[in-house]
């Protein structure tokens, strides 16, 4: 997950992170520093990240990736082989959004070891 790090770089100043509000890292992260805390939420939530195959659809100013990965919950040590699609926005060359969409977020949560409690972050903006 260090790699995601760099990507700072990439950011619009008023970028936003909307994950799935039922996630220990869901709500929405806004600004640089929110995407750094998003990045802190999901790394203590996740303790590997492996991509097995991504796909890329570009038009203008979105691009849609479709991944495949597998995951390891930190808490749990249990793995899980999911799917997502990510709707990107960029604007002026930047990353302006990120909006995924998880195919099972029941049994990331299941992974994880934690039960439906309504999400995290509900609105975290930069200075």
């Amino acid at each position: 997950m260090r790699g995601l790090r760099g990507m700072v770089a990439y950011l619009a100043a008023d970028v936003v992170m909307s994950q799935a509000g039922v996630l220990p890292y869901g709500g929405e992260w806004r600004g640089a520093e929110g995407f750094a805390e998003f990045l802190e939420a999901f790394g203590k939530a996740w303790s590997a990240l492996e991509f097995l195959e991504q796909r890329f659809v570009v038009e203008g100013d979105v691009v849609v990736v479709h991944s495949r990965g597998r995951l390891t919950a930190r808490a749990t040590g249990r793995g899980l082989e999911t799917e997502l699609v990510q709707w990107i926005t960029f604007r002026d060359g930047l990353i302006a959004g990120f909006r995924p969409f998880y195919r099972d977020t029941a049994a990331v949560l299941d992974v994880l070891g934690v039960g439906y409690e309504g999400g995290g972050a509900e609105s975290v903006s930069s200075c």
